[in-house]
């Protein structure tokens, strides 16, 4: 098991990354706390400083496990969901940019936020048929760069499909893409799956990443979700991969990155 933990461009109260500010220097807290690997969270590909990121790789023994896409959707407003031609034609390209630079850094990229909603004037499968030929196109264009994407199941009060691993599994096998893991993420599954104790095991041939919050989405242990019965099925499924911290810097950066290590430790053994 790898423990990784989220980082953003800048700390936002707001937003679910407790590390934040400039990359290669929260890397070396990450480390120095104790994480094996980092995720990227940044509004444009280009602020990722390559070379900087790298040299900080080898120096503090992190790997970057994937570069986050949803200040996309943060700052531009740009969904895969988009109905203008130009706008998804836009987006489609920053996507190709972030898989440039993940195919560079050896790291996978998440695409969460961005998969917008579908419309009112569609109805469920017209809206997944109209998305598939994006995310197919993303698909393709990774697996020529070395890079898999972590398509996220996100609730329904963020965006209206893709709620739950099952439905971003199915989607996978159906359009066949051969380079899209599925991410779950507690924070999510909690509030969508239909049997949060019993979630994991039917992901797995598909599942490439967990993120941990809180019901309240602060670190794990401090609200009320139980988290033990989570982790217990994560391990009985025979889940080895990356484990990820994506909470609020509550009460501060620093405090929720230790406990959440804490909480790794005690429920996951490397």
């Amino acid at each position: 098991m790898r423990f990784c933990i989220a980082m953003g461009a800048k700390l936002v109260p707001t937003i679910p990354v407790a590390l934040g500010g400039d990359f290669v220097k929260q890397m070396k807290i990450a480390s120095n706390l104790g994480f094996q690997g980092v995720e990227l969270h940044s509004p444009s590909s280009s602020l990722i400083d390559v070379s900087a990121v790298k040299q900080a790789m080898v120096q503090d023994h992190l790997k970057v496990e994937t570069i986050g896409t949803g200040p996309i959707w943060g700052k531009f407003g740009l969904s895969i969901m988009d109905q203008d031609p130009i706008r998804l034609s836009a987006l489609i390209e920053m996507v190709k940019k972030y898989i440039d630079v993940a195919s560079e850094i050896g790291s996978k990229i998440t695409i969460g936020s961005i998969k917008g909603n579908i419309p009112s004037t569609m109805t469920y499968e017209q809206g997944i048929s109209y998305g598939a030929k994006s995310y197919q196109e993303l698909d393709d264009y990774a697996g020529h760069k070395g890079v898999t994407i972590l398509l996220e199941a996100t609730n329904r009060y963020e965006n209206n499909y893709f709620n739950r691993g099952q439905e971003v599994y199915d989607f996978i096998e159906k359009y066949g893409l051969n380079h899209t893991q599925i991410l779950l993420d507690a924070f999510h599954a909690n509030i969508e799956e239909p049997d949060f104790s019993h979630c994991v095991k039917p992901l797995m041939n598909h599942l490439g990443h967990i993120h941990f919050a809180d019901n309240n989405r602060h670190w794990p242990g401090s609200g009320c979700l139980n988290l033990e019965g989570f982790t217990e099925q994560i391990r009985n499924a025979g889940y080895d991969g990356v484990v990820s911290i994506e909470c609020l810097p509550w009460p501060d950066s620093m405090t929720a990155a230790q406990n959440s290590l804490e909480f790794f430790h005690r429920h996951f053994h490397n």
